[in-house]
């Protein structure tokens, strides 16, 4: 298991850890084994107790909370405990596949939904690879657990939609990293944040650039003084009023009391 920061950890994982209830200890360390299908997280409690946490693939891809160590009272035998139980786990996912109850394959945002010459400009940069490695994986730790609801979430990402999937996919992780559960609910919202103390709705919105006679209208580039406050008193106002409206009138929102 070689060491790897928080960081790479959440990119991951931090869906797998667990949200019920509040956790009696501190993350002090993150490793991974070499394929990256085994993860472990060292973790310190109240009383200066280390133990282990170890996570494994599920066949869909997943990642699973799927064992602990035993606590211990330094450092050096909780790290040696957490690399033993990683190599069972490693074992065990080369053995015998973890079954999840549900394995009709995770969605795969970059399967071609559209044809080429309806591709978002930037889908196609990410797509390609070339460049933009980092954020292409990302994605695809995201898209193994991420529930396509109303089935055209890929062809939205891949053309049309791609600032608002991308809006989504951003709030997901963001909201993944910050501990809370999150669910996708039938009709709406789109996002349900359930945490250890507090839970609510997102409904997740963006302001599209404007479209005339088939072409995209690139926003006003404003320069002098006197334009700078015209953008900013007018234009803005009025771009931003079309989403929001749009959003508040969902009378959803208020009602179901997220």
């Amino acid at each position: 298991m070689n060491r790897i920061p928080r960081i790479r950890f959440d990119a991951l994982a931090a869906y797998a850890r667990p949200t019920a209830a509040p956790l009696p200890s501190d993350e002090v360390a993150w490793y991974q084994n070499e394929d990256c299908d085994v993860l472990g997280v060292l973790r310190e409690d109240a009383s200066l107790q280390y133990s282990g946490a170890i996570f494994a693939r599920d066949p869909l891809g997943r990642f699973q909370l799927v064992s602990h160590t035993d606590s211990f009272d330094t450092l050096e035998r909780a790290v040696a405990a957490m690399h033993m139980a990683a190599s069972d786990a490693t074992a065990e996912v080369e053995r015998t596949p973890r079954l999840h109850g549900d394995e009709t394959g995770p969605v795969d945002f970059f399967a071609p939904r559209v044809s080429v010459e309806k591709m978002h400009p930037r889908f196609r940069l990410i797509e390609s690879g070339r460049g933009h490695n980092a954020a292409r994986e990302i994605i695809s730790s995201l898209m193994r657990c991420y529930d396509d609801r109303d089935g055209n979430f890929v062809e939205q990402f891949q053309s049309t939609g791609f600032d608002a999937r991308i809006w989504e996919l951003y709030l997901y992780a963001l909201l993944i990293e910050a501990g809370y559960s999150v669910s996708f609910p039938d009709q709406a919202p789109d996002l349900l944040a359930i945490g250890r103390e507090h839970r609510f709705g997102i409904e997740a919105t963006t302001i599209n650039p404007s479209i005339i006679n088939g072409q995209t209208v690139d926003a006003p580039r404003p320069k002098t003084p006197q334009e700078v406050d015209d953008y900013f008193a007018n234009y803005l106002p009025i771009r931003f009023a079309g989403p929001l409206t749009g959003v508040s009138d969902k009378r959803w929102i208020w009602r179901g009391g997220h």
